[in-house]
């Protein structure tokens, strides 16, 4: 990332839950993607009540660890904050025309504390194999927290709260 890069904080909700993908190649990252939405308000002067103004969306992009904690603890419809710096990603649609789409690459993301209680839980990573083999442990692994993760999403869709009656609530 360019030093020149704008630095922003946004606070909105995750439109989205984030996806993870694995790094592919000689030199893997793993990053993980998801959608934010920031809805402002706006007083109606003339009847003294806040009014939804249009909703602006932002794709959240984040690298390595913080790509798997993020897929870990953010879904969709929970209040997030977001700091990192703006990037406008190129790429061709269908017609073959050049779009572009400004996308924040984060170095940091958290649950916004104004709408509710979090608990941090340090992550403990094993570092890759030194010998450049192949860890057989990883499919375990990824299957261990595949189930801990459907696990937890039962758990998030027991203890859901109804998004559409918070304030400041987005619709994906």
């Amino acid at each position: 990332m360019s030093v020149r890069d704008p630095q922003l904080t946004l606070v909105g909700w995750a439109g989205s839950t984030p996806k993870l993908y694995p790094g592919q190649g000689e030199n893997p990252v793993a990053f993980a993607q998801f959608r934010l939405g920031q809805t402002t308000r706006v007083l109606n002067r003339d009847t003294g009540e806040l009014t939804d103004g249009p909703t602006s969306w932002y794709t959240v992009k984040v690298f390595r660890d913080l790509a798997q904690n993020v897929s870990e603890s953010i879904r969709q419809g929970e209040p997030v904050v977001v700091h990192g710096r703006l990037r406008i990603e190129e790429w061709t649609n269908a017609d073959q025309q050049v779009m572009r789409t400004p996308v924040v690459v984060a170095d940091a993301v958290g649950t916004d504390l104004r709408w509710g209680t979090s608990r941090f839980v340090r992550t403990v990573r094993q570092s890759a194999p030194e010998t450049g083999e192949e860890d057989t442990g990883v499919a375990e692994a990824l299957a261990l927290h595949a189930e801990q993760s459907d696990q937890q999403t039962e758990q998030d869709d027991q203890d859901a709260v109804d998004v559409a009656r918070l304030p400041y609530a987005v619709s994906a």
